[in-house]
């Protein structure tokens, strides 16, 4: 009470009532409730909210958005929109045999039918695709595996077939004498003149590959050379090729070996369609196993095999209240074992190696789950979640879940990842926990962000403090007392402006 000492003592508000004394009840009644009403109150509405199960909601709700948002980060790093529609043409299959048959058909199509361990035909093939299209004149298509006649007897107007196998280019002085290329007959073909025939003369597949991918030197012998064999014939269909290739100069070692670049522009002109080509250039190269510039199949198979992983594990369809139960073992498996990038390092676009790392969780968590337990599988949950692998079958997927909550919390604060927009469910199911709390609680927390479903017992508090112990407790009728009250004021606004508990931003705004 504040009194005034005048006689017995009256209160300040009113002179005409006098001060009680200490041990009435009306001062000890009045005490008792100075204290009850700034803490009281908030507690009551806590209690009423625990009661409605409002925080155990919230805590769910922030989970579930904690993992959504550590699955969105693993879908960016380890995937990304070129691998996803790769994903997607391939498809999932059970089956390894109709896997790699889906393969050899997208990689025929989309990678000009080559590869490194194929047959002497393939790399013709490449050969072919490489060089007729910008070499030969429209009148002349050059083919691989064609008909047996022979190329100089056919005329302009018709189609230069070639037997399989049956030549090749020699680039290895284009620097040098840019005139001088050769195009050169495998003499086992057998043509209408006796003098191709040779059968001590074999062109091997790996060394017409060395040619074509890497432009290095082939030149078993000067005798077969076409320009030898062509010079009253210049007018002919192999002869004006050989003018062709002639005025190709420089340019022709890149023209037979197609370089990443080249392909990423086949593949987007194909089925890729506004594909990025740094993108896509970087995860063709981070596969391409052997370094010589081209993807062939059995690398497109493992590439196959590591981005439909990826895509299959999280689909998109996880998320909303239910994620928690929706998410399997193996999922949680992958999100624990995952090596976190920085705070920097997240804002990055697909990381290859993740990638990797990423496949190799996986692989290792499928085969200890397929494996029958051992003395020692069993493994704690360790505090460094950067180091341990987890096994799906060693621990329940009620630990695998708290596990990856609290590396969620840990990137949360951190940075990595931030807390989703999330909302209360008005639309919850009629006599669902949700339901119920909104329906009988919701005018305490609705206002708030379900991370902040507390706010309004701190913002009575608040309330409280100013109109209760700060008039009386705090420098009654004093300077100091407004001081206390404006910074009291202060003080709220800056964790409300920080903050922004509300979960709109009028409402923090009318609150400033």
């Amino acid at each position: 009470f504040n009194c005034q000492p005048v006689g017995l003592g009256l209160l300040a508000s009113d002179y005409r009532e006098p001060c009680p004394s200490a041990d009435s009840f009306l001062r000890i009644y009045s005490a008792f409730f100075i204290a009850v009403y700034p803490f009281g109150i908030p507690a009551m509405m806590f209690l009423a909210m625990r009661m409605m199960k409002v925080p155990k909601l919230a805590d769910r709700k922030v989970a579930a958005g904690l993992i959504s948002s550590m699955i969105a980060l693993f879908v960016k790093r380890c995937t990304s929109v070129e691998s996803q529609r790769l994903a997607q043409m391939i498809g999932q299959s059970t089956n390894e045999e109709e896997f790699k048959r889906r393969c050899q058909e997208i990689h025929k199509n989309l990678f000009c039918e080559t590869t490194s361990a194929s047959s002497e035909g393939d790399a013709f093939r490449q050969l072919e695709l490489s060089v007729s299209s910008s070499i030969l004149p429209k009148s002349c298509f050059l083919s691989v595996g064609g008909q047996d006649e022979h190329p100089i007897a056919m005329k302009p107007s018709d189609r230069c077939s070639l037997w399989k196998g049956s030549f090749v280019l020699n680039i290895s002085d284009i620097t040098i004498r840019p005139k001088e290329l050769k195009l050169l007959i495998d003499p086992e073909w057998k043509g209408t003149k006796g003098e191709f025939v040779n059968n001590s003369f074999v062109i091997t597949p790996e060394e017409i590959w060395d040619v074509a991918m890497k432009g290095t030197i082939f030149l078993k012998s000067e005798k077969y050379s076409v320009k030898d064999q062509v010079k009253n014939d210049e007018n002919g269909v192999l002869g004006e090729f050989i003018i062709q290739l002639r005025q190709l100069g420089p340019n022709l070692a890149n023209r037979v070996r197609l370089s990443i670049s080249e392909q990423i522009i086949d593949m987007k002109n194909s089925a890729f369609e506004g594909a990025d080509h740094d993108r896509l250039k970087l995860l063709i190269s981070q596969f391409d196993k052997d370094g010589n510039g081209y993807l062939d199949q059995d690398e497109f198979l493992a590439m196959a095999h590591k981005i439909t992983e990826l895509s299959g594990l999280f689909t998109g369809a996880e998320n909303g209240d239910d994620l928690l139960e929706s998410l399997s073992t193996k999922q949680l498996g992958v999100l624990i074992n995952h090596k976190w990038p920085s705070r920097m390092d997240a804002i990055d676009n697909t990381d290859i190696r993740s990638m990797y790392q990423a496949v190799d969780q996986i692989q290792r968590i499928n085969s200890s789950s397929s494996k029958e337990d051992t003395a020692d599988s069993k493994m704690q949950i360790a505090d460094d979640h950067l180091g341990t692998i987890f096994k799906p079958g060693d621990v329940s997927r009620d630990e695998l879940l708290a596990k990856a909550i609290q590396i969620g919390r840990k990137l949360r604060k951190d940075g990595t990842i931030a807390l989703p927009l999330l909302s209360w469910d008005l639309a919850a199911p009629e006599g669902s926990d949700e339901n119920l709390a909104i329906r009988r609680a919701g005018f305490l927390f609705l206002a708030y962000r379900v991370d902040y479903w507390y706010w309004e017992t701190i913002e009575m508090f608040r309330k409280f403090l100013m109109t209760s112990l700060l008039v009386v407790a705090v420098y009654p009728g004093q300077p100091a007392q407004l001081a206390a009250g404006m910074l009291t004021t202060f003080v709220f606004l800056g964790l409300i402006t920080s903050i922004k508990p509300y979960c709109t931003v009028g409402l923090s705004s009318l609150q400033i």
